[in-house]
């Protein structure tokens, strides 16, 4: 129980949390007024605040915080490597012939698109 409640609790998990209080508290009761009243000091100075409040909510959501650390992935093995040679080769024409006969039934079969008078 006690491990459970260190988990949920953390830093890691409660941070976010908090931080997303804190930039809805801010707009709510500092910024939104601030904008609404008829002091244009008080304007220019809450646009301000909620400009900053922006930037740090952007690099907060940018930094690797919730990843514990640079996620390496070993090179192993795919789907891939189970194809044979010929066969990734039929893909790539089969794809290559959709796109050409796509795209040539798309110019033919079109209809363009009249202004009614």
């Amino acid at each position: 129980m006690k491990d459970l409640l260190k988990k949920v609790f953390s830093q890691k998990t409660s941070s976010p949390i908090f931080v997303g209080f804190g930039t809805f508290s801010i707009f709510t009761f500092i910024v939104f007024p601030g904008l609404t009243a008829a002091n244009t000091i008080l304007n220019i100075l809450s646009g301000i605040v909620g400009l900053f409040t922006i930037m740090f909510l952007y690099y907060y959501i940018n930094m690797d915080k919730f990843v514990d650390k640079i996620m390496h992935i070993e090179p192993g093995e795919t789907e891939l490597d189970y194809i044979s040679k010929d066969e990734i080769e039929k893909i790539k024409k089969n794809t290559l012939l959709f796109k050409f006969f796509f795209i040539d039934f798309k110019k033919k079969y079109t209809v363009p698109i009249h202004n009614g008078i």
